[in-house]
């Protein structure tokens, strides 16, 4: 049964309200913060991120336990969002040539979306493990998403060549490949497109065509 507490002003707040609300609020200051690093503050402080949500400094403290706790929870947020705002736009029925483009195409919109927050989960990473733990959460759903739209090639393939062109496509499409194409070597993003795109056809041609001519 649902109870039902008095609040200090008289009206009565159920508990199912209260765990709404402080749901509610919650996602307010998670957000808050992923607006902040995205505006290119890497390590919005509790104040900041207190002032750009609404909510006061003394209630982020009931929120979150401490300014760690709060960056998990707001990459967290930021990768259930992923999917929706950046969708794949191809699946495993599609041509091959499709495919490779839209699995291309997904990753660099996906790089224009997240970025800023990537680039602070992967610095947090390295001295917290729960962090770590994030991080190789994220890459192998890119790795199972990789996984189910090649999965008639992988199937034409043995157990350690399919494990070879797994782990090209995840490598060569990854954040930390479309990171050193945009940034160290300047290239802007249809360059990347068309790079990354022919490599996977030519490399995945030259993969297949030999697994063939072996039959």
């Amino acid at each position: 049964m649902r109870r039902v507490a008095e609040h200090s002003g008289g009206t009565l707040i159920s508990d199912d309200g209260r765990h709404a609300r402080r749901d509610r609020n919650r996602e307010l200051v998670a957000s808050a913060f992923i607006q902040l690093v995205r505006e290119g503050n890497q390590r919005p402080s509790v104040a900041e991120v207190a002032e750009r949500s609404g909510v006061s400094y003394r209630s982020v403290f009931r929120y979150y336990a401490d300014h760690l706790e709060l960056a998990q929870s707001a990459i967290a947020l930021m990768y259930r969002r992923a999917p929706t705002i950046v969708p794949m736009h191809v699946g495993p029925d599609d041509e091959l040539d499709q495919r490779i483009d839209g699995l291309v195409d997904h990753r660099l919109r996906m790089h224009a979306e997240v970025h800023q927050m990537a680039r602070l989960l992967r610095s947090l990473a390295v001295v917290h493990p729960a962090l770590q733990d994030e991080l190789t959460h994220v890459r192998a759903l890119a790795r199972d998403d990789i996984a189910t739209l090649f999965a008639a090639e992988l199937e034409r393939l043995d157990a350690a060549d399919g494990a070879d062109l797994l782990a090209m496509i995840h490598v060569a499409t990854s954040f930390e490949s479309l990171e050193l194409l945009l940034g160290d070597h300047g290239m802007d993003p249809d360059r990347v497109r068309r790079l990354v795109a022919g490599s996977l056809q030519q490399q995945l041609d030259a993969l297949l065509g030999a697994r063939l001519g072996m039959l």
